[in-house]
């Protein structure tokens, strides 16, 4: 009886091993085949035509186009705590519309000088807050009602002093 209980645990031991290199030989056979198939839509891809070729940088067209917008200089805050900004702003429209938002430019910085002149200064100063600055002044002219929408507003120059 002693013989028969060494030689099942021997047994056990080397099913178990088996198991464990019947894992391994699985796992590496789903790899192979994952990359067979990859590398196999590669070069089918190739052959039909379905990669797009990469752009060259010289030559980047895009229908879009930049307003650059009057200066802003304004005081921003309270009579407490009060600060002078420099902004300059450039918005991204598209190029079929570009005539149209030109139109638009007076009304455009008169909506941001109210809305700049409203914030605090501590509010200005700290970077973390330019993005969301930036969110909410492209809202705010998107909101305006003109018949073309802004894409971007980019904050060329912000200055606060």
């Amino acid at each position: 009886m002693h013989f028969y209980n060494q030689d099942y645990i021997r047994e056990t031991r080397m099913f178990a091993m088996t198991a464990r290199s019947r894992i391994f030989y699985v796992y590496a056979f789903a790899v192979l085949m994952f990359l067979t198939l990859a590398i196999f839509g590669y070069c089918v891809a190739d052959m039909n035509g379905l990669r797009r070729p990469v752009p060259l940088a010289g030559n980047f067209v895009t229908d879009m186009a930049y307003i650059d917008l009057p200066r802003i200089n304004l005081q921003v805050g309270d009579a407490n705590n009060e600060a002078h900004m420099r902004l300059e702003i450039s918005l991204e429209v598209a190029k079929k519309d570009l005539p149209i938002m030109q139109g638009y430019q007076p009304q455009i910085t008169d909506r941001l000088n109210f809305f700049l002149a409203h914030m605090r200064p501590e509010q200005l100063r700290q970077p973390q807050n330019i993005p969301e600055l930036r969110a909410a002044m492209l809202r705010l002219v998107n909101d305006m009602g003109a018949p073309v929408p802004v894409h971007d507003l980019m904050l060329r120059q912000m200055i606060v002093m």
